[in-house]
């Protein structure tokens, strides 16, 4: 009876001692790793405005109260879209310092979110972000003549490439393909229509816009004032007609297009169909 009461006198304290000291506390709140950018010069720590392919360092200071830090990323999304890893490294310290440089992709009006997410060995996540503005830089125009869109269904190509001014046939990317002929082999008719194979986008504007135009900045301020009525087809194509097109290409430095009609060009039996086009593009 003595003995079990010695046991119990032991087992009590060491049951306590154990409560207090091991494991954790699921109600104890855990800190949140620090997370801040670098200030001062050199660094780009709030919204910033910054030209296509200029590059803007940003110092990514983390710490952790607990044991370690595990891993840091930072995520890209332009304009709102979905968001992608673009810097994905692990550390087992519990101070990280890094001055990423970020070389600025995208367009002229294009709105980045940089997101910088920070997670520690407790699970426990800091997330800052960064926006970042592209702005228009008015740029010289290059004016390119007599290039063809021909019918799709027939012999010569169908798609052509803004960005780099080459017509692409069937076994090209789809990526490439800012204009498409739209004709169908179930119709037979020459469309006199485009599309593309990348999301371009298309509005029809005046002889004036195009009379106008002097530069990158017009284009940027005509699709500011258009955009919003562009479409993923031009139809009814005629001689005369001006196209402002949006290319779905990305990674370029400039992606808007003034395009001239010169010729349209229909046959009825063998559809060598074509359009011919002006247009104009950024300087390179």
């Amino acid at each position: 009876m003595k003995f079990t009461h010695i046991l119990m006198a032991i087992a009590v304290p060491a049951a306590a001692f154990l409560t207090s000291c091991g494991g954790d506390d699921p109600t104890q709140t855990k800190p949140k790793p620090g997370l801040s950018f670098q200030t001062g010069a050199g660094y780009t720590f709030s919204e910033a405005t910054a030209v296509f392919d200029s590059v803007l360092v940003i110092g990514i200071r983390a710490t952790t109260a607990d044991k370690q830090l595990n891993t840091i990323k930072v995520y890209l999304s332009t304009n709102g879209s979905a968001k992608g890893v673009i810097l994905d490294t692990a550390t087992n310290k519990g101070i990280f310092s890094y001055d990423f440089p970020y070389k600025v992709k995208g367009s002229a009006g294009d709105v980045q979110t940089l997101e910088v997410e920070v997670v520690d060995d407790n699970g426990e996540m800091a997330v800052a972000t960064l926006k970042i503005n592209i702005k228009k830089v008015a740029h010289p125009l290059d004016q390119i003549g007599g290039q063809l869109i021909a019918n799709i269904i027939g012999p010569d190509p169908g798609a052509y490439d803004l960005n780099t001014g080459f017509t692409k046939i069937s076994s090209d990317p789809e990526e490439i393909k800012d204009l498409k002929d739209m004709t169908t082999i179930s119709s037979g008719v020459f469309s006199k229509a485009w599309t593309s194979g990348n999301g371009t986008k298309f509005v029809k504007i005046t002889t004036n816009d195009w009379n106008n135009a002097t530069n990158t900045e017009s284009l940027y301020d005509l699709w500011t004032t258009h955009g919003a009525n562009a479409q993923s087809t031009v139809t009814n194509l005629a001689v005369g007609d001006i196209v402002l097109a949006k290319t779905g290409q990305t990674n370029i430095s400039f992606n808007i297009y003034m395009i001239k009609i010169d010729k349209v060009f229909e046959t009825t039996t063998n559809n060598n169909d074509y359009i011919e086009f002006t247009y104009r593009k950024e300087q390179n």
